[in-house]
């Protein structure tokens, strides 16, 4: 969630706990910039490893290594993501310690994250039991356990309920057997699983962890920004307990409290143009390039259109890759020349607000037949934060993962189009879902003020606690 969002919930009582912690004297609170994309597994990338550049072009993406689609909600493709930043960058900030509930496991041992999951899953094989821990954790896992059948017996029939409103107010039949698993299994049993868990190591001594809450999320996804406000009490209550039970520590560790991304409201595009982004993108009907495209690529002359069957589109939310070849990252030109009817059809769409390309060393916008330049406001649509837009054109070409065509929906006051169907959506360009927040200890105040992607944290967090138990100095 972004900074707005905890400013209302602390302006009407929804986190009543954590607008205490930001004016507490221990404590400060720093506004910060997401980086580019701002989404979670790019973020953790760069909080884990210090990677400014890991190349993870957002939730999911299209592998031409491979041939397959990359998902950070599968374990196995989070566990191969994060071998790879491993070799680049070494064990992780988290080495020794343990993480929860996150998709990287930065580096921790045991099997709380979705990367994690893999090898639990692949084995199979058991957490180690440790005797010293078996009374301390029984009691945990019981008292878990009542919790979560508590929680399931008396939240269910509210879900039930929820449901049939929102596919009455959207129109859109369906018990979206999705969110009710999400809820049942992400929102109840791990979130309880991964709180218990928590003040398990805070009382065994556990040197650092990492608790990653996303009920907010989870239901802003699917049911967007404002039914996600619901879920803000019960975050709170989480934060109350984890932060009063380390401060309750024989040797209190500190807390920081992060966050990795916003949330802007959003409207389906399937739902506006009855047809998936593919389908559009699939059609037969094209324009002439407009005079812009072809001034800006050096007057290249498209070729007669072709059948491209290695085209694949993964969309992603409010943004979307368009992979035009599997041999390689393609070049505007090489996209003008061979590609005209897909640039075409991408830029005559109402729903797509900005379509990037690579070119040469750096990127271009354009926003429908007009360049983008994020030198100029003028230029630049009027949702679209400019720092955002100046940051992923610098860090486009960085990215080979990325499509060959990267396209953010449009926006609609303060909502945007999303490809996927989905009422609120991150990864683009907007302040909303850059402009994010860190709850710190007071005497860090100027580390805090410097960061500007989760690659910023790293260098922080290891200077101040060192590198890792066991690690190498």
């Amino acid at each position: 969630m972004g900074g707005s969002t905890l400013d209302r919930a602390i302006a009407d009582g929804s986190m009543p706990f954590l607008a205490r912690l930001v004016v507490h004297p221990k404590f400060r609170r720093t506004e910060a910039f997401s980086g580019m994309p701002s989404t979670t597994t790019a973020f953790q990338a760069g909080l884990f490893y210090g990677l400014r550049h890991p190349d993870i072009p957002g939730f999911c993406w299209y592998d031409r290594r491979t041939g397959q689609k990359r998902m950070m909600g599968t374990p196995r493709d989070a566990m191969e993501v994060e071998a790879e930043l491993a070799a680049r960058a070494g064990p992780g900030l988290f080495h020794r310690g343990t993480t929860y509930l996150s998709i990287l496991r930065g580096g921790a041992r045991n099997y709380g994250s979705t990367a994690g999951l893999w090898p639990l899953i692949s084995g199979p094989r058991l957490p180690p039991l440790i005797p010293a821990d078996f009374v301390g954790g029984t009691w945990v896992h019981l008292w878990t356990a009542v919790r979560v059948f508590l929680r399931l017996v008396t939240e269910i029939p509210l879900l039930l309920g929820d449901i049939l409103r929102f596919c009455t107010w959207t129109r859109w039949p369906g018990l979206d057997p999705n969110y009710i698993l999400n809820q049942a299994v992400v929102a109840n049993l791990l979130q309880e699983m991964g709180r218990s868990q928590v003040l398990f190591d805070l009382v065994r001594g556990v040197e650092r962890m990492f608790y990653c809450i996303h009920d907010y999320d989870e239901v802003a996804h699917r049911r967007g920004p404002e039914w996600a406000r619901r879920t803000l009490g019960k975050i709170d209550r989480r934060l109350e307990y984890v932060v009063s039970v380390a401060a309750a520590a024989p040797d209190p560790p500190d807390v920081w409290i992060i966050t990795d991304h916003g949330q802007i409201p959003a409207i389906p595009f399937e739902g506006i143009f009855g047809c998936t982004l593919a389908e559009w993108l699939e059609r037969t009907d094209v324009e002439a390039l407009p005079e812009t495209v072809l001034e800006a690529v050096g007057r290249m002359r498209p070729r007669p259109r072709r059948e491209n069957g290695d085209m694949v589109v993964v969309d992603s939310g409010n943004y979307a890759h368009v992979y035009l070849s599997r041999e390689g990252p393609l070049d505007a030109r090489q996209i003008v020349r061979d590609h005209a009817h897909v640039l075409s059809r991408v830029l005559a769409c109402p729903g797509i607000g900005l379509a990037v390309m690579r070119l040469d060393d750096s990127a271009i916008a354009f926003a429908g037949g007009r360049r983008v330049d994020p030198d100029d406001p003028r230029t630049i649509p009027a949702c679209a934060e400019r720092r955002a837009l100046r940051v992923f054109l610098e860090d486009l070409p960085k990215t080979p993962s990325a499509g060959d065509i990267v396209l953010f929906g449009s926006w609609v006051e303060d909502a945007c189009v999303a490809f996927t169907r989905e009422y609120a959506s991150h990864g683009g360009l907007s302040s909303e879902e850059t402009s994010i927040f860190l709850v710190h200890p007071a005497g860090m105040a100027r580390e805090a003020s410097a960061v500007s992607h989760g690659a910023d944290l790293h260098p922080i967090l290891s200077e101040l606690y060192g590198p890792g138990p066991d690690d190498p100095a």
